[in-house]
């Protein structure tokens, strides 16, 4: 099996858990920059994610090179919708 190959299953696996993950996650803030609140097993935890820079303050966004759970519970296409101002999509 080539790289590309395995590398398309684990991308899908790893958008899955992030999504998944982000369920526990609140988001405030935008358009571009949020602070998201992560709730842990050890407690609550502020991180700062920034969708222009594509950076996290939990760096598995800049190391991993795909967005993070963080980011995942950003999602800024549906906070401009929910603020009115994408109306087009």
């Amino acid at each position: 099996m080539s790289a590309l190959a395995e590398l398309v299953p684990h991308a899908l696996e790893k958008m899955r858990a992030n999504e998944a993950l982000s369920t526990r996650r609140t988001a405030s803030g935008g358009p571009n920059v949020y602070e998201v609140r992560a709730i842990l097993a050890t407690g609550v935890d502020s991180r700062v994610c920034n969708w222009e820079t594509r950076e996290c303050d939990c760096g598995k966004w800049q190391d991993e090179h795909f967005p993070c759970a963080d980011a995942f519970a950003v999602d800024p296409p549906r906070q401009r919708r929910l603020a009115g101002r994408d109306q087009a999509a």
